[in-house]
């Protein structure tokens, strides 16, 4: 297998990040057909505005071609989760299983999958007799899964460890597309501040605005953490240092906007769940950053961002979440390639071309994958709504 090649090395975007690891999938699949006998799989990822599983990967042996198209559908609800072995193995089984493997589709769902919330019986599917799903992970964080199916029962029994392995290279393969990102930033920085002790001094131009050198000397110089710093935190510390900030970096304004301001962040969870310094640091940068970003761009009444320590459906086990989500939702207006760059790299709008790149969300996209988190950007076709979900390791 060979790495993949066609991200621009310019400016990446979610676009060509999800087109080049998509192309790569598409060349490397069918190379698994000769090896394991099954005739189709799938690569699908996690959609923050429908809340859904879409298919971005659907790839058949010669031989399953036709069946495969009758059987696949673009999206799959999160809600179905007690009856889709890919929702399910999203949401819930990456907490409890390394994968989830029916052997034989006809018969009742195995007992270890149905405890957690597998029940339904699944629709038949006269092609498929056994299906093996993988959850598919950036780093720390379930961002889609990768299923096989098969018209033999007991087909994936004696393939499993070389699927495990499989699974893991497209893992890291995904995750180099970020790395090349971030170096590529890296670089960017350092024909400013060469060498790269000079860092602090660049901190002192105007380049970057305060919020962003803020940002910036969080990341480069106060990441050594003492005793007191790697101690857990909990919500309700989260909570109560969010009402100071608001209080003190908007003390030019009146009352009632200070409470609309305070009102735009909604915390789900108990007071007392537990995080760690690192995380707490990383999700106070993003606060933020949203926070000021709605305030000066957007719209205070109608945007919203929920802090969420919770699972994602109240009718799983909270213990089955492992992460922090930071969903923020917008009506503020982006343009295309604003979106498209959003978190993976500076933004330079066109009609501010004087000015220097933007570069607040990005940064705060390099911090969450700095911690193992992952950011998914989603916006309606109309663009009237956006949805950004921060995603962070406990």
């Amino acid at each position: 297998a060979t790495m993949p090649t066609s991200v621009s090395s310019v400016s990446p975007t979610h676009s060509s990040i999800k087109q080049g690891f998509c192309d790569f999938l598409k060349e490397q699949i069918p190379r698994v057909f000769p090896l394991v006998p099954c005739h189709s799989i799938t690569y699908r990822q996690y959609d923050a505005l429908s809340n859904s599983l879409k298919l971005e990967v659907q790839i058949s042996s010669p031989s399953g071609s036709a069946h495969a198209e009758a059987s696949s559908r673009a999206s799959i609800p999160l809600s179905r989760f007690a009856e889709s072995v890919n929702a399910y193995t999203f949401l819930i089984g990456s907490h409890h299983h390394e994968y989830v493997h029916l052997r034989n589709l006809n018969t009742p769902i195995p007992t270890e999958y149905k405890r957690f919330g597998l029940m339904a019986a699944l629709k038949s599917r006269p092609e498929s007799r056994s299906e093996l799903c993988f959850p598919f992970r950036y780093k720390n964080v379930a961002i889609g899964t990768i299923n096989f199916e098969s018209g033999i029962v007991g087909a994936f029994d004696s393939d499993i460890d070389f699927l495990i392995l499989l699974k893991n290279f497209f893992e890291e393969t995904y995750a180099s597309y970020f790395s090349l990102s971030d170096t590529i930033w890296m670089q960017q920085l350092s024909q400013y501040a060469d060498p790269l002790h000079e860092l602090s001094n660049y901190l002192a131009t105007p380049i970057f605005n305060e919020r962003q050198k803020e940002i910036l000397r969080s990341l480069f110089f106060n990441r050594v953490l003492d005793d007191e710093q790697s101690k857990n935190t909990n919500m309700n510390e989260l909570m109560q240092w969010f009402h100071r900030w608001v209080r003190s970096h908007f003390d030019q304004e009146t009352d009632d906007i200070v409470d609309k301001i305070e009102s735009i962040l909604e915390f789900n969870g108990t007071p007392n769940s537990t995080m760690s310094r690192a995380v707490f640091d990383t999700i106070r940068s993003i606060i933020r950053n949203l926070v000021v970003n709605i305030v000066s761009y957007s719209y205070v009444d109608l945007d919203k961002i929920i802090v969420s320590m919770t699972a994602r459906y109240r009718t799983t086990n909270d213990n089955d979440n492992d992460n922090i989500r930071i969903r923020l939702k917008s009506f503020g207006i982006f343009d295309d390639e604003e979106l498209d760059s959003m978190c993976v790299s500076p933004i330079q709008r066109e009609y501010d071309l004087a000015r220097p790149e933007h570069q607040g969300m990005y940064l705060i996209g390099l911090l969450t994958r700095s911690v193992g988190g992952y950011v998914n950007v989603c916006s309606t076709q109309s663009g009237s709504e956006t949805v950004i979900e921060f995603v962070v390791p406990k």
